[in-house]
């Protein structure tokens, strides 16, 4: 009996290998956003924490009874810590816009992975097929020998 060969493996193992290479490229990517997520958080809390020091160097820059140069280096603070509070928070819109595009990426890979998957499964199930014929058309062949054997047998057994 012959063996069935179907004439689109090779099609299928790289199909197979896109859909492995297109897992791998959407797991990297998840991994990739993840840490841009956690690096926005520690970003915003860092913010958090720079607009906490503002305010608490607002509130104490004017004490009444310091001497001026005090009082203007606690402004000159309060300046420093504003700053510093703009650069963390140009650091966490830059975090944010970082992130919007990994998630673009992410959604662009999850795409890719679900096209190749459907282009495997469609070749899966062309493979199925494909050998159900092959099978059905063995066992018309197989069935049409045993015929021609069983007719052949009785010709020669009614000539006898």
């Amino acid at each position: 009996m012959a063996n069935f060969v179907y004439r689109l493996e090779t099609l299928l193992t790289q199909k197979r290998d896109a859909k492995a290479a297109a897992e791998r490229a959407l797991a990297a990517c998840r991994a990739e956003e993840r840490e841009a997520r956690a690096r926005l958080a520690e970003l915003e809390a860092e913010s958090a924490r720079a607009l906490e020091r503002k305010r608490i160097a607002r509130e104490t820059a004017f004490v009444d009874g310091d001497l001026i140069e005090d009082i203007l280096a606690r402004r000159n603070d309060v300046e420093i810590f504003h700053r510093r509070w703009e650069d963390a928070k140009g650091a966490v819109f830059s975090q944010q816009l970082f992130v919007e595009e990994l998630a673009e990426a992410t959604a662009n890979a999850v795409a890719a992975l679900t096209e190749v998957s459907r282009e495997v499964e469609v070749l899966v199930k062309h493979r199925a097929k494909a050998a159900g014929r092959f099978a059905a058309e063995q066992d018309r062949k197989e069935t049409l020998e045993q015929e021609e054997i069983a007719s052949g047998m009785f010709q020669n057994r009614r000539r006898s």
